[in-house]
């Protein structure tokens, strides 16, 4: 459809730039971030978002970060969104300690998404002490969310921290905080990272 378009412009090239990005066509999207330029359109918001998700799914981090830092001479400011693909992308290369000095240093306070993406990073790469960092400030922002709880209970296991997970798993009792048996997802811009959770709270990869 989009090669028999008539006309490409800037809205066209991005939608088609985001689909490739979101569904982890990281080629592809990357190669027509790529033509585009040679073609002389300006990305907008749209487009980077797309190319950053690329970045993210193909653990192109260095990618990402010239990406990121394209935005501003294109003329786009960074919203939330941007901030949470750079963070995932950093995340999911294992890259938690990088993560966390980008989200101090941004210029706005990071949503649960921007949070949640560093937490997903640190759970796959078990890094329990940014994990538990991050986890507390998501628990602030959603102190009723049962999943944090969960994850950062099964990231205190698997480190062998077998008394700080029973004490957040007390607390949880404590204070009757329960996760139905199911699917939870953590998601930093639409990136999906699922724990199931089985009936005796402990969360299951």
């Amino acid at each position: 459809m989009f090669d028999t378009m008539p006309a490409k412009d800037v809205f066209s090239w991005s939608s088609l730039i985001l689909g490739y990005g979101l569904s982890g066509n990281v080629s592809v999207a990357l190669q027509l971030f790529d033509h585009m330029l040679r073609r002389r359109f300006k990305p907008n918001e749209v487009t980077f978002l797309g190319v950053l998700s690329a970045c993210a799914h193909g653990g192109l981090v260095e990618q990402g970060r010239r990406c990121f830092d394209m935005m501003r001479d294109q003329g786009v400011v960074p919203e939330l969104k941007h901030y949470a693909n750079m963070v995932d992308c950093l995340g999911r290369a294992g890259r938690l300690e990088e993560a966390e000095r980008f989200v101090e240093e941004m210029p706005m306070e990071p949503d649960v998404a921007v949070l949640g993406a560093v937490l997903a990073g640190c759970r796959v790469h078990n890094n329990v002490d940014v994990g538990e960092r991050f986890a507390k400030k998501l628990m602030r922002l959603e102190p009723g969310r049962a999943g944090y709880y969960v994850l950062l209970a099964n990231m205190y296991a698997t480190a062998g921290r077998f008394e700080d997970a029973e004490m957040v798993r007390s607390f949880m009792k404590d204070v009757n905080l329960v996760k139905a048996p199911g699917c939870s997802l953590i998601e930093p811009n639409k990136h999906s990272f699922p724990f199931e959770v089985a009936e005796s709270g402990s969360a299951l990869p």
